[in-house]
């Protein structure tokens, strides 16, 4: 389920799920840890001997953002609850309002992982701020809630995940909480609020629980009014405002913070990888230090995968058999060191990089192989040729950039309308690429020839239309009526190849395509479902902002 409404501040972060509960929260870096990673913090109403929880499928949701105010919308029996989400610091405020016009119970239930692991939690009622606190270690997480009485009226800790316990969230159904003050472990809280009208209900972190139930003693914060709403704006404004959220302090730009993603495979997208990283902050000014953030292991080899949000290397499922075959990315390096000379970040490392890439260089003209742009396939690749052609001409080596150029001319040859995306050892890999449309460089050489290969290829003719990854792309694969789920990505590619060959009207078409299938709230996934338009894989996916972006300031200006 995509993720409708996210908030950022370069170390908190939440993010709604499309039913309005809160299903990621992170602290204190962007992607990690993420207390939640999926699970949810439960909202629900007990009025006149009547409960159900807010992400119930009779209630409609509706959820869209007045200026950096995050709004949901609850529509049902006979009422319509209303929230609106800012961050404030180490604050989420949530403020609500009910058009019910007689007193009404408002259940909140969390279900934590301190850290990303449910072993030594501890959940309380801290009756002296009154809030729900859970902790461990240094890290803290306090609940209140604040309505008719200015206290919680009712709470209840306990246990789930384990014994077969399903949690204490299933307490609150029947109306009326426990009482039990406090658990350790697999635990989980609820609390509940006597409500008429309007109520909040803030979230705060902390480093302990004194430094959060200071906060949640301030009355300031809890009796402050109601949010200011505003003028929701374009998509290009929800882009930015989504790729602010999504990036973190020190350059961690995220690639998405979307853990439902976690049901296929126990990993998700909550790292850097530098390719979005590069072409992410390129669009956002380039004033993150993407080159402090590599660790230093990786100074004088090419750069790992992807990394941890935290700066460690990340998961990878690259094999590591020798020298010459590990999980490094020679694209992502060239792509840093173009970064880094465009926008003044020049170093001893960076100088390093890219001595490794002109080390690279066979006898044949071309980069020694590597991992492709999607990670899957190990060779000589046209994009990574394409990225080590830009980093040689922004590294001051531009003959060897025509001298790598003239290598690819003569090898990656078009045959039958197709540009090999990877060179093998007898024969060419003929698969069509839509990335054979990104590289400024090779333009003159090959932009024609692929936009003909992309329209011929890889244009999804289905109701969604875009532009798939390459032909029988397999990753979330529904229909095989198309080439493979349309991605944003690759799409503003051809939008922006468009425009360089004067088909104007043709590449705003794209930029319309792009805007008619964000959420309401603004939100881009990665992929789409080719009949349903339904979103594919993760959203936000921040480099899809980030290449929309790109191409709304080309074609539009």
């Amino acid at each position: 389920m995509a993720r409708d409404l996210v908030f950022g501040n370069g170390r908190f972060y939440v993010a709604m799920d499309r039913r309005g509960m809160i299903r990621e929260l992170c602290w204190p870096v962007v992607g990690s840890p993420n207390h939640l990673a999926g699970r949810k913090i439960r909202l629900g109403v007990w009025r006149n001997d009547w409960f159900s929880w807010l992400d119930h499928r009779d209630w409609e949701v509706l959820q869209w953002y007045e200026g950096e105010v995050g709004v949901t919308e609850w529509r049902g029996f006979g009422m319509v609850i209303t929230r609106r989400c800012r961050m404030d610091g180490v604050v989420f405020r949530q403020d609500f309002e009910c058009t019910a016009p007689d007193e009404m119970v408002v259940y909140q239930a969390q279900d934590l992982r301190i850290g990303e692991t449910d072993i030594g939690d501890t959940c309380l009622h801290h009756a002296e701020s009154e809030m729900m606190m859970h902790f461990k270690n240094d890290i803290c997480v306090g609940f209140a809630g604040r309505g008719l009485t200015g206290r919680l009226d009712q709470v209840a800790c306990g246990m789930n995940g384990v014994m077969g316990l399903e949690g204490t969230w299933r307490d609150a159904e029947d109306g009326h909480l426990s009482g039990k003050p406090i658990e350790q472990g697999s635990v989980d809280s609820v609390f509940g609020i006597r409500v008429s009208g309007r109520w909040s209900m803030p979230i705060i972190v902390g480093r302990s629980l004194e430094e959060v139930a200071l906060l949640g003693n301030d009355s300031n914060l809890t009796s402050a009014p109601p949010l200011p709403g505003g003028d929701g704006g374009s998509l290009v404004t929800r882009s930015e405002l989504i790729v602010r959220a999504n990036t973190g302090e020190e350059g961690r730009v995220v690639a998405a913070i979307d853990s439902d993603i976690m049901e296929n495979n126990r990993s998700n997208y909550a790292y850097v990888w530098m390719r979005d990283a590069v072409l992410t902050a390129g669009v956002m000014g380039g004033e993150d230090d993407l080159v402090g953030f590599v660790p230093e292991c990786d100074t004088g080899r090419f750069l790992w995968q992807k990394y941890h949000p935290t700066g460690h290397r990340g998961s990878t499922w690259h094999p590591w058999a020798g020298r010459d075959f590990f999980p490094y990315q020679m694209d992502e390096t060239a792509l840093l060191v173009s970064y880094a000379y465009r926008h003044g970040m020049v170093d001893e490392r960076v100088e390093g990089w890219l001595q490794l890439l002109v080390d690279s260089i066979g006898l044949d003209g071309l980069p020694r192989p590597s991992w492709d742009l999607w990670e899957e396939r190990f060779g000589v690749h046209f994009w990574t040729c394409a990225t080590v052609v830009e980093a040689f001409r922004d590294g001051g080596k531009g003959e060897l950039a025509e001298q790598l150029i003239q290598a690819m001319v003569e090898n990656f040859q078009v045959v039958d309308g197709r540009i090999p995306r990877k060179l093998g050892e007898v024969i060419a890999d003929s698969s069509v690429l839509a990335s054979c449309l990104w590289c400024e460089g090779l333009r003159p050489y090959f932009l024609d020839q692929a936009v003909e290969m992309v329209e011929q290829f890889l244009r999804v003719k289905t109701k969604c239309g875009g532009v798939a990854r390459y032909e029988w792309d397999y990753y979330c694969r529904v229909s095989d009526n198309a080439p493979g789920n349309p991605w944003v990505i690759c799409t503003m590619w051809l939008a922006r190849a468009y425009w360089i060959q004067g088909r104007k009207a043709e590449a705003e078409q794209w930029l319309i395509w792009a805007e008619g299938l964000a959420s309401k709230s603004g939100m881009l996934s990665e992929q789409y479902h080719p009949d349903t338009r339904e979103p594919m894989s993760v959203c936000p996916l921040t480099w899809s902002h980030a290449e929309y972006l790109e191409s709304v300031r080309l074609i539009r200006g």
